[in-house]
């Protein structure tokens, strides 16, 4: 949940209620509020305890815009309901007092954002990305655009599951409205303006991932965003991102280039139609039932049904004969070796199992 943040006017409140927590004690009596997490235009999130419990949350205070807090908080309830699953971050309570909403929700150890051009291995990478296209086919299905996907909106959980957050700009696809996102996440059709589209989503989320792996937004050193206001960059914007070229760097995978370069096309016709087939096509460069390189699953396979047929000669009676043929034929070496063959069998299969479960 970072990005988010109140207006200038609520600092002096915030942080009467960072050192004291009891600005509003009915929303925030049960917390002692710690550090800032992070912050953007209309809303900040803070650290917190549960004073009883002594669980960690994060707490999100966003400003009620002037005359339509009802319909404010009936947006986010909504967008509440909706956005269970897996991999959107849990809202554990929300509530609406005086001039302010309070969202509590677990608290995550760190986001996309800080794994920038820090090494992991291409397996998380591919499972973070489709833990957070999977969130957002949810979100697709339920006729919700996220609208601003980008790497610091992309939490990790303690273990490093992804959590997709800030659903505060998502909108339902048939707003009319125009919701801007984050610049070089968001794709020229949003930054020209009009309703949300499912195409954004798509766009956005190849962008974040494309910045986790170089340490860039694509097609961000390209140009720099000119202007001293709002209106002048996203002139800027408009006018240089369908000149910039895309470029392929030796960080990405080769094997995954390819739907991250058909996402991030600028014409949304020529994106994938649907974030489901996002997923399909993210789970045909790895399995999601196996994370287990090719080489390492056969050795797998192997030892199971090596250990496999060890159990099958207990049932049968048949072990003690091949003990016996292997005593009067191998002598000692013999028997050694078909122990350690059967105990090797099991003991690496379940070696192969415990690592798999581990790093699910």
């Amino acid at each position: 949940m970072a990005d988010i943040t109140l207006t200038q006017d609520d600092d002096d409140e915030l942080a009467r209620l960072a050192s004291t927590g009891a600005s509003n004690p009915g929303a925030l009596a049960d917390y002692e509020i710690g550090r800032e997490l992070g912050s953007g235009s209309f809303a900040t999130c803070w650290a917190a305890r549960h004073k009883r419990t002594g669980q960690e949350v994060a707490i999100k205070v966003i400003e009620v815009r002037p005359g339509q807090g009802m319909q404010q908080m009936a947006e986010i309830e909504h967008m509440v309901k909706v956005g269970r699953h897996p991999s959107i971050l849990e809202v554990r309570d929300a509530r609406m007092e005086g001039a302010h909403i309070y969202l509590v929700s677990p608290l995550c150890v760190g986001s996309l954002e800080d794994r920038v051009e820090q090494p992991f291995r291409p397996e998380d990478w591919l499972e973070w990305f489709v833990q957070a296209a999977e969130g957002l086919s949810l979100l697709h299905r339920c006729q919700i655009v996220h609208c601003d996907v980008k790497p610091a909106n992309l939490l990790l959980d303690r273990h490093d599951h992804l959590l997709l957050a800030d659903l505060g700009q998502a909108r339902p696809l048939s707003d009319t409205r125009q919701r801007m996102g984050s610049y070089f996440y968001m794709p020229p059709e949003q930054a020209a303006g009009g309703p949300p589209q499912v195409s954004w989503d798509i766009y956005a989320l190849a962008a974040s991932f494309y910045c986790a792996l170089t340490g860039y937004a694509p097609r961000s050193r390209s140009f720099a965003l000119e202007g001293e206001d709002h209106p002048a960059r996203l002139a800027c914007y408009n006018r240089e991102l369908p000149l910039a070229p895309l470029l392929q760097t030796p960080q990405i995978p080769k094997d995954h280039w390819p739907i991250l370069r058909q996402m991030l096309e600028l014409d949304p016709r020529r994106r994938p139609a649907s974030m489901e087939a996002v997923v399909q096509a993210l789970r045909k460069l790895g399995p999601g039932a196996s994370k287990l390189p090719r080489g390492r699953m056969l050795a797998t396979v192997g030892l199971c049904l090596s250990a496999a047929l060890g159990i099958q000669l207990l049932r049968g009676g048949l072990l003690g004969e091949l003990a016996l043929w292997a005593s009067l034929s191998l002598g000692v070496v013999g028997r050694l070796m078909l122990i350690c063959g059967l105990g090797g069998a099991l003991a690496g299969a379940a070696w192969q199992g415990w690592e798999f479960q581990r790093n699910r």
